[in-house]
């Protein structure tokens, strides 16, 4: 039984975290059109990992975010400290 409700917790603390995601995706939409140029410059910065130009391709590699789990785990945002 307590397994079970552990399970429960760990699956209400993942939608909490979802939600969390996706309201701050939201409001970084709303807030685009809005920053200026270092802003924006910053926050592309933050996902992504490396751009590479080349005579016909340009390759753009975002930062791995670790496993929703070790997210989880580590409490949120943690992952994200500079």
């Amino acid at each position: 039984m307590a397994s079970l409700q552990g399970e429960i917790d760990l699956l209400k603390a993942r939608i909490i975290l979802e939600d969390d995601i996706v309201n701050r995706t939201r409001d970084l939409a709303e807030q685009w059109l809005r920053m200026d140029l270092p802003e924006k410059r910053a926050v592309v910065e933050s996902f992504v990992d490396r751009i590479t130009v080349e005579k016909e391709q340009v390759t753009i590699d975002l930062v791995a975010l670790p496993p929703l789990s070790e997210i989880m785990a580590k409490g949120p945002y943690r992952h994200c400290a500079k």
